[in-house]
This record gives C-alpha cells, structure tokens and sequence, in this order.
C-alpha cells in the first residue's frame, strides 16, 4: 500500500513538472516585432516580396528586379511599378526589342504611282542597326536585280529611304507605322527613272 502512494506521489510531481516546464516556455515570437505585413515564424519574420531585413524594415528597390536591357534610367510610378526608359533605337517593357523589328516579315503591297499594282515584298533587319532591307521594292525584282532597298527606323513609329540608287533609278521616301494596327504601315517615296519621277504612295499589310 506505501509502495502504491509513493508511486502515486512521484507520478503526481512529474506531471506537475512537465506542465510548469510547459507553461514557462517562452513564446520566440514575443519580442518580435515584424513591420509591413511580415508574419513572425518561430522568432523570424517572413517578409512579403518587396521587403528585406530582421524586422522587413527594409523596402527593396523595385527597379532593382527589374532587367531594363537597354535603358539608362528606371523610375517608379505612382503604383509603385518601375518602368524603363528606352535608349534611342529601343522599346518594349524592358527596351529589349529594336525599333525596325516591327517591320520584319512578309507583306503585300498596294502602291499607287501611275497606275495601282498590288504585289508582295520580303522585309529583313539590317544590314545596319535600326535598319530593314526590303526586297522586290516596287515590284522590281524581276527586272534585272533583286530590288532590294534599305530604309531606317528613325522614331518608334517612323521609317525614311535614304536616297539611293538601284537598278530602275533613284529611289527616296518617308514611311510611317499605322496608329491603328501594328501589323501595316504606309510609305511615300520618288522613284527617279532617268527623266522620269514618280510619285508613289504605298500601304504594307503583314501576312499573317
């Protein structure tokens, strides 16, 4: 029976112990203090993106994630979301595509001269930075040469032909991105034939 009551007595005080020890523990998240919007785990704060530091006290640069290729400045909105600022001859979010890209593939062609013809040109990059090649102009690659003819992207939105000679004569012009759909763009040039001079005016419509 005393045998019973001290085994009793000893299983009572280390339940006794256990749930002091318990209850002492201290919380590890008690003194921590976590600032904008951080969650404390286990006495370390979990930072939201955009925040660094023991206590995210510490507001990241949001131009700092972001890969501006070719851009000199990086600014912050009032939405706090950087946007780059492109170098000349660049644009997109990132700066990372050329201005005469936009130009590049296959179009038909209606120009309007004399008389109005309808034919289909290829355009490439190059061959200098900003610049397109643009083959069959004017219909005349099958005259005696390839009719390849390079104009330069001089805004986002601009194309210009410098002066130039080719196989059929003189060529010069001006040309402009549509406003309303990216895939066409209009072009006025001069093509001099000897004592001939042409005014032309031509809309290219990308095929799809």
């Amino acid at each position: 029976m005393l045998m019973k009551q001290l085994t009793y007595l000893l299983f009572s005080l280390f339940l006794t112990t256990l749930l002091l020890q318990t209850s002492c523990k201290k919380d590890p998240c008690e003194e921590v203090t976590c600032q904008n919007g951080g969650t404390c785990i286990d006495g370390d704060c979990d930072c939201p993106e955009g925040f660094i530091g023991a206590n995210c006290e510490v507001e990241l640069d949001p131009c700092l994630a972001q890969a501006c290729v070719n851009s000199d400045t990086c600014l912050v909105n009032n939405q706090g979301e950087p946007i780059c600022f492109c170098k000349d001859g660049f644009e997109g979010e990132l700066c990372d595509s050329a201005w005469n890209a936009k130009y590049v593939g296959t179009f038909n062609v209606t120009e309007t001269c004399v008389l109005g013809i309808f034919f289909q040109v290829e355009i490439s990059p190059g061959p200098r930075f900003n610049e397109i090649t643009i083959a069959n102009f004017h219909d005349k690659a099958g005259t005696g040469g390839t009719a390849k003819v390079v104009a330069q992207a001089a805004t986002r939105e601009a194309l210009f032909i410098p002066e130039q000679f080719m196989h059929f004569g003189k060529v010069n012009g001006l040309g402009a991105l549509s406003r309303v759909s990216r895939n066409s763009f209009t072009m006025d040039y001069t093509v001099i034939q000897g004592t001939d001079t042409l005014t032309c005016g031509a809309v290219f419509e990308r095929v799809p």
